[in-house]
């Protein structure tokens, strides 16, 4: 009796789970993040430990929280960057107010926000900036990530030859251009490559992740939130680890790491302690001996972070769906189109799910992959691109709401003919070519960031042969918030919002600063923020 009487009340017993959540798409810059469960929430486990917020450009998101039954609405202190993806971990930390805990891994999923749009057709202005010191250091890859809390986006650049980092703080000052390097620069290993930004032990401050290829090693660099790191901390992964991805495996509201290393097929986990420090998982095998480049993204909006990677050698994309415990299972391979390098995602054609695409190396071509709405992939559309593309970015360019594509090509390795092309997406995932810009030699990768702050996405450009950081500034915009086109924020400006107050008329609206085609509090907020930070 006694049996029967407690499976019954298990029966009874409600799951406890996330409903609905804000937003999924496109939003502005200081929307607030909404998430709806299933029953009412224990207010006092909601904290910042465990419901996280990190813009890839603007870094770690300070966050208000109010709870309001089954709802909890966060609201940031801070502004995103323009057209930034923004990634929402919600551990297991959470429970209910009758003790349930959020199951499994918590609850994940990532959205991007508005760029503004261009004005007439935009174009690119063009500046250099030297990444060598006597000596060839092989830049391939970085971020474009605020590093000390500025609210401009700091450019850190990685280098296999020297296997060090090297930082490039924002001049801060709305030109868009960067300070030299910051010295002594920061020790990796042995072609340092693939890199990551993150907040891996919860201060607030943008931290990275980088994998040395040659040395099995992964650097974890934990950012004084000055431009310079923390000695490294250096971990021994699988062979030839090129791939590499952060997410939270075990639902605990820290930032763990996976590896994909080439040269045996397998993963690495590596898990976080909460203060940074990790221990590193057995080698698990990913059943594709030539597996190469990984991206970790939800692809069937389950609220778990998949796995998805490229191989080289067998022209494959494999998915690894999560099973919500640390662990994944393959669901599904399909031919990439080429032979995959590289790999990125993000919602192509805005029906909410995510979807890939790569740049295939030696086939001299690049591939989309549709997501087919049920965490799937749809046959690749192949593109030609021009010899050797090794990166694959994205980014909405013209501020039309999709995201355009970026591709590096390294040229002809005889001769210094390196492109980076920009594809433009039409608005259904499919992509014309728009415009080519020569490299000094040979393109390596290109980062979409708005790095003047006014509202459109510039462009910073790796050369790895010329050792050169190439930044070209979209001119679709001068000064966000400049009203009357004077190169000021003055009290005329703050005066033509109020006048020009509500929806807009026309599909370009000057004081829409956040891209909602509306002119509300929000646009305020952004004015004000902006006009704080002009020197």
């Amino acid at each position: 009796m006694v049996i029967t009487a407690v499976l019954y009340c298990c029966l009874l017993q409600p799951d406890f789970g996330v409903v609905r959540y804000e937003p999924r798409l496109e939003t502005s810059l200081a929307s607030s993040i909404c998430i709806e469960f299933s029953l009412p929430i224990d207010v006092t486990t909601v904290t910042s430990k465990s419901i996280r917020v990190f813009g890839r450009w603007s870094g770690p998101c300070d966050l208000t929280y109010r709870v309001l039954g089954n709802l909890i609405v966060c609201t940031p202190t801070t502004l995103f960057s323009h057209g930034e993806q923004v990634f929402v971990s919600l551990s297991n930390g959470i429970r209910s107010t009758s003790g349930l805990a959020l199951a499994g891994s918590g609850f994940q999923w990532q959205f991007r926000t508005a760029s503004i749009a261009s004005v007439g057709d935009y174009e690119f202005n063009q500046s250099l900036t030297t990444n060598r010191s006597g000596e060839s250091s092989r830049p391939y890859g970085g971020i474009a990530t605020d590093l000390n809390g500025d609210g401009w986006l700091d450019i850190t650049m990685v280098n296999e030859d020297t296997a060090d980092v090297r930082v490039f703080m924002n001049r801060a000052d709305g030109s868009g251009l960067v300070h030299p390097f910051i010295e002594p620069t920061n020790p990796v290993n042995d072609r340092a490559s693939p890199s990551e930004p993150a907040d891996f032990n919860g201060d607030g401050v943008t931290d990275m992740c980088v994998s040395n290829a040659n040395a099995d090693t992964i650097s974890i660099l934990l950012g004084r939130g000055d431009g310079s790191f923390l000695p490294q901390q250096l971990l021994s992964v699988g062979d030839f680890p090129l791939g590499i991805a952060v997410l939270d495996l075990e639902g605990d509201g820290d930032d763990d790491v996976v590896t994909l290393n080439q040269g045996q097929g397998s993963f690495n986990f590596l898990i976080n302690d909460g203060l940074g420090h990790f221990s590193v998982s057995n080698a698990v095998p990913s059943g594709i001996a030539d597996a190469r480049c990984l991206v970790a993204a939800d692809m069937d909006l389950d609220g778990m972070t998949d796995l998805v990677v490229g191989a080289i050698d067998s022209q494959l994309i494999a998915i690894y769906r999560a099973n919500g415990d640390g662990t994944f299972r393959q669901s599904q391979t399909i031919a990439s189109g080429g032979r995959v390098w590289m790999l990125v995602s993000g919602d192509l054609n805005n029906d909410g799910f995510m979807d890939i695409a790569t740049a295939n190396a030696d086939s001299n071509n690049a591939s989309i992959l549709l997501n087919d709405g049920n965490g799937g992939l749809l046959t690749a559309r192949v593109y030609q691109t021009d010899l050797f593309p090794l990166a694959s970015d994205l980014g909405d360019m013209d501020g039309d709401g999709d995201l355009d594509w970026v591709i590096s090509c390294f040229g002809d390795f005889e001769v210094n003919s390196g492109t980076w092309i920009q594809f433009e997406n039409m608005g259904d995932g499919r992509f014309q070519r728009k415009q080519t810009y020569d490299a000094p030699a040979a393109a390596s990768c290109s980062l979409l960031s708005d790095l003047d702050r006014d509202g459109d996405l510039d462009l910073a450009l790796v050369d790895e042969i010329a050792d050169q950081l190439i930044t070209m500034l979209n001119s679709g915009h001068s000064l966000l918030g400049d009203q009357n086109a004077d190169d000021q924020l003055t009290a005329v400006d703050f005066a033509f919002m109020l006048t020009e107050w509500g929806a807009c008329d026309g599909a370009i609206c000057a004081a829409d600063l956040d891209g909602n085609k509306t002119i509300d509090e929000l646009d305020i907020r952004i004015f004000q923020n902006f006009w704080s930070l002009i020197p």
